[in-house]
């Protein structure tokens, strides 16, 4: 057994960012990654963003990716409110990288379960773009204004003062979330029409500004 802790604020955070379909159970989970010795990191993705954030382990924690629903996270409170949530994490054993077994939430109240099995969580690393790959010449992305906010909500969760997206074209961007954590932002697909489209009436506002000037 291994055990997780992560303040209640970055928890919330990486909810917001969890998938809710549940056909897709693997991004209905609070990820516990423990595939690099030494590391533990907390993942959430919905296939349009993702949140990635440091904890801290006790235990031994065997290399693997551990499925903590989504739902049973939201519910976490702390006892108190500076107080970190812990969650222990018993393995059921076994090679795979997504491992199953139990998990139990320590907070205000606690909360038993069974990890999510038999789903293989996505390679979230890969999406993850090199320091050479950012900032692409000539390319514009288009970012969905709800994923921007909720951005926002998650830096004051964090504590981030100064969180800011990270540019690279027309291809996912890093959201820059402090020293313990970082974002995946995936722009809009949209067409050149879309994009250059506007109201019917701006051309006659311009007429009048221009009258007015």
């Amino acid at each position: 057994m291994f055990t997780v802790s992560v303040s209640s604020g970055a928890l919330r955070a990486l909810t917001m960012c969890a998938g809710q379909d549940p056909t897709r159970g693997m991004l209905t989970s609070v990820c516990v990654d423990t595939t690099t010795a030494g590391r533990v990191l907390l993942v959430t993705t919905d296939g349009h963003r993702m949140l990635v954030v440091k904890a801290t382990a006790e235990g031994n924690a065997h290399p693997g990716r551990y499925l903590v629903p989504f739902f049973e996270c939201k519910a976490a409170k702390p006892a108190h409110k500076a107080d970190p949530i812990r969650i222990d994490i018993e393995p059921k054993g076994g090679t795979e990288t997504t491992l199953g077994g139990t998990f139990t939430i320590h907070g205000k109240t606690r909360t038993t379960g069974t990890l999510l099995d038999g789903w293989q969580y996505p390679e979230w690393r890969r999406v993850i773009p090199e320091a050479r790959e950012l900032r692409k010449p000539g390319e514009l992305a288009h970012f969905d204004f709800g994923y921007v906010g909720d951005f926002g909500t998650i830096a004051e969760l964090l504590g981030c003062d100064g969180p800011r997206i990270i540019h690279n074209g027309n291809s996912g961007a890093r959201v820059y979330l402090g020293a313990d954590a970082f974002g995946i932002l995936m722009p809009m697909r949209i067409g050149e029409k879309e994009t250059c489209a506007h109201v019917d009436w701006l051309d006659a506002v311009r007429e009048e500004v221009a009258k007015a000037a």
